[in-house]
């Protein structure tokens, strides 16, 4: 999308020479303030080496080009204030019409402010802010409005300590949006994105914070009538926490996130996926990679699909996670990973040809519940105590395989529904070593409701186990 942009500015650019109005407006100084009103096929450049700057552009037509530079050293801004902060306000109505708004800042400068608002067709639209400490660094606030056929791309960029409040917000239809937020500074906190689109959009949202007592790293996209979500959310310091990603969607849509942190102390990765339609994709990872026990946790993801053919990917890597899915519909697959010390897990599948499988690496628990025909269910756990698997499914040709290895006092249960016909279930049970286990297995196969065929098979290794099969 960047080399679209740049394309289109650069033809917008490039016809200035037979443009009906072109305008040029230079500024040094304090306290500049620059309007332009301009009908037709317009090119307008502002540039603004000013302490307070202020840039207003009215446009309309078609392939008119907007470009307003400003750079601003003022050490004590504030927002609605004269002189202004730098502010740039870009209104431009028609189609074919290209804005791009550049603002930086030095020695600890704030209160960053874009505002783009494009009506029409074929609009494109390119925010950056930048602002370098050693200061305080922050209050960067970029907002982008379009309709029919657009792109969008807002970079920021802050560096110092404490740099914080980088606000991106994009309302689209049918169009396309970039969010790059970039933090580089101790105690930097509060980022958000905000991407709203309707009719087929697609937004992509990269967040990056590296240093030390990160908070509050945010990403919400709500996507209409099918569309394509994309979120990365990185925090590289120690003691990072509090980072969320929600995506809302309906239609043919799908959605992919990515957390990762890398050091010690850091919690509260949280993500919600909520999808309601047909044709649906998922897919969530969430990574802790730091290396030592480090006092980690808090990985949580919850994810809701409604409709038919959706698919749900998650992999949670490190110590304490929490993930539920919930499927609805026919088709659905879930395939589900975890790995460290305390991990939960609860899957709800409803509807036809289901199929999920789980692997989990700690003292995790897992709950899944399975309705309809041809579901599959498969749970591995690895760890050394008490994990437990519970798996419940009523429909035709059901299969459930759980592996528990390593462990003592683990429990396992198994329950098909009347309507099983053919199901078979396995409970493996691996004390590993253990001189003393007392694992548990219970398989329930009701068959009163007219199934038959049905097999149940428990294998247990160790001393004071128990085995129950039931069917009837």
């Amino acid at each position: 999308m960047r080399n679209l942009l740049t394309l289109a500015l650069a033809l917008g650019l490039a016809g200035a020479v037979s443009a009906q109005n072109n305008a040029t407006t230079n500024q040094t100084g304090t306290d500049n303030v620059a309007n332009v009103e301009q009908v037709g096929q317009n090119t307008s450049n502002v540039d603004q080496n000013s302490v307070g700057a202020g840039a207003f552009v009215d446009q309309a037509g078609t392939g008119n080009a907007s470009g307003i530079t400003q750079s601003d050293s003022d050490l004590d801004q504030s927002i609605g204030a004269v002189p202004q902060d730098p502010e740039a306000f870009v209104t431009q109505n028609g189609q074919d019409n290209a804005s791009t708004v550049t603002q930086s800042a030095v020695s600890g400068s704030r209160n960053l402010v874009t505002n783009v608002n494009q009506s029409g067709a074929n609009n494109v639209s390119g925010v950056s802010q930048d602002a370098q400490g050693p200061g305080f660094t922050g209050t960067f606030r970029a907002s982008a409005t379009q309709t029919g056929d657009a792109d969008s791309d807002i970079s920021q960029t802050g560096a110092g300590q404490s740099a914080r409040n980088l606000t991106a917000r994009v309302t689209q239809d049918a169009s396309t949006s970039q969010i790059d937020q970039s933090v580089d500074g101790t105690n930097s906190r509060q980022i958000l994105a905000e991407v709203n689109q309707t009719g087929g959009s697609f937004s992509d949202i990269d967040q990056t914070v590296d240093a030390d007592g990160v908070q509050d790293i945010n990403a919400f996209v709500t996507q209409s009538n099918g569309a394509s979500s994309t979120i990365s959310q990185n925090a590289f310091g120690n003691d990072s926490n509090t980072m969320t990603a929600t995506v809302n969607q309906d239609g043919m849509s799908s959605s992919m996130i990515t957390q990762t942190y890398d050091n010690d102390l850091s919690n509260t990765f949280t993500v919600t996926v909520d999808q309601v339609g047909d044709m649906h994709s998922s897919t969530v990872t969430q990574r802790d990679l730091a290396g030592g026990s480090g006092g980690d946790s808090n990985l949580i993801a919850d994810i809701d699909q409604s409709g038919s053919d959706n698919t749900s990917v998650l992999s949670q890597l490190n110590r304490s996670q929490n993930a539920s899915v919930t499927q609805s519909g026919s088709g659905q697959d879930s395939d589900a990973s975890q790995t460290g010390n305390r991990n939960s897990l609860d899957l709800d599948q409803s509807g036809l040809d289901n199929s999920s499988f789980s692997d989990q690496r700690g003292n995790g628990t897992a709950t899944i519940a399975q309705t309809g025909e041809g579901n599959f269910s498969n749970v591995l756990q690895a760890g050394n105590f008490a994990k437990e698997a519970n798996v419940t499914q009523d429909g035709n040709g059901s299969f459930v395989d759980i592996d528990q290895l390593g462990g003592r006092f683990d429990v396992a249960t198994v329950e098909q529904g009347a309507s099983a016909d053919g199901a078979s279930a396995t409970i493996i049970q691996n004390g590993m070593g253990n001189t003393e286990t007392r694992n548990m297995a219970l398989i329930q196969q009701n068959l009163m409701g007219g199934g038959a065929g049905n097999t149940a098979t428990v294998t247990q290794t160790g001393t004071g186990n128990s085995a129950t099969t039931v069917q009837n």
